[in-house]
């Protein structure tokens, strides 16, 4: 026997896959990008979030480090200068608070931050958030928030929005994944595990839920006198801005707010594009009294005036 035989002989090759110049070239430029992404967001200091990378949420998250970046900075950097101190001491709610990028961001300024999800897809995200971050004063619950405890149903947006998911009485009129989920009365949580926080903020994202989260927390509203953040897509109907308005008026607010960029004059996308590229683009707030018929990213609602720093 010859004992210098090899017992790993060569064989033929076959292929696999083959990859062609453009999509290598495609790949290395993208991934090349990403890293520098990753690098330069690092230094911003913000939190380190999972998201989703073909959700909505989750490309601004990996293009800005931090979903409506600029937004929440202009708000805290600006807008609430002067109640930043007493954010530090007391609580946020943040309802409909998603895979936690804003609840994330609010651990940095207030005491305690209250987060509130009810959808399970990206709740257990919400959960991997805080943890990676170690942060320590931001409780989850699994639950939304309404007027009364009840089972809802809840459409999961599908089309690349998780964000754009919620309870809605129309719901056969929704496309998505339609799930049953649980609700709480606001005033009932608030008042039965979190009777020693002081409510400073309620951030409010609950697509169309609006009114039953706020009409849920009367009692925490009427005793705190929180500043408020909601959206409104439009101001008409029993879920519009001008029902919400109505009933934080009714509450004892007097100031209204819209917070949002300057809409462009330019007739074509691209060329909106084209000015901002150049030119950059700017986030107003504007005192505002009745909302137009039209959707509102922000609308901050307070007791008192603010005064812009």
């Amino acid at each position: 026997m010859n004992s210098n035989k090899s017992y790993y002989t060569a064989k033929r090759s076959k292929l696999v896959r083959k990859v062609s110049f453009y999509k290598f070239l495609i790949n290395y430029i993208t991934h090349t990008l990403l890293r520098s992404l990753a690098k330069r967001n690092s230094l911003k200091g913000y939190p380190k979030l999972l998201s989703l990378p073909s959700d909505y949420i989750g490309q601004h998250i990996i293009s800005n480090g931090l979903y409506e970046e600029h937004l929440l900075k202009g708000l805290f950097d600006k807008f609430f200068t002067k109640y930043l101190i007493e954010f530090s001491e007391n609580t946020v709610l943040d309802i409909g608070a998603n895979i936690g990028n804003h609840s994330c961001f609010f651990s940095n300024y207030f005491n305690s931050v209250l987060a509130f999800e009810p959808n399970d897809t990206v709740f257990a995200i919400l959960k991997a958030n805080i943890v990676i971050n170690n942060i320590k004063n931001i409780t989850a619950k699994n639950f939304g928030l309404s007027d009364k405890d009840a089972e809802l149903t809840f459409i999961e947006n599908t089309d690349g929005n998780l964000g754009g998911s919620g309870f809605c009485k129309k719901s056969h009129e929704m496309r998505g994944i339609r799930k049953l989920l649980p609700v709480r009365k606001g005033d009932t949580i608030i008042e039965g595990e979190f009777g020693n926080n002081q409510i400073k903020l309620i951030k409010i994202d609950v697509e169309g839920h609006e009114l039953a989260v706020l009409q849920g927390l009367k009692n925490t509203i009427h005793k705190f006198h929180p500043i408020i953040l909601f959206e409104t897509n439009t101001s008409e109907g029993e879920h519009g801005g001008q029902v919400i308005f109505d009933f934080l008026k009714d509450s004892g607010y007097k100031y209204f707010y819209s917070v949002e960029t300057m809409k462009s004059t330019l007739r074509f996308r691209f060329l909106r594009i084209l000015e901002r590229v150049f030119k950059g683009y700017n986030i107003y707030a504007k005192e505002i009294y009745a909302p137009e018929n039209r959707p509102y990213s922000l609308i901050v609602a307070t007791h008192s005036e603010m005064h812009f720093e």
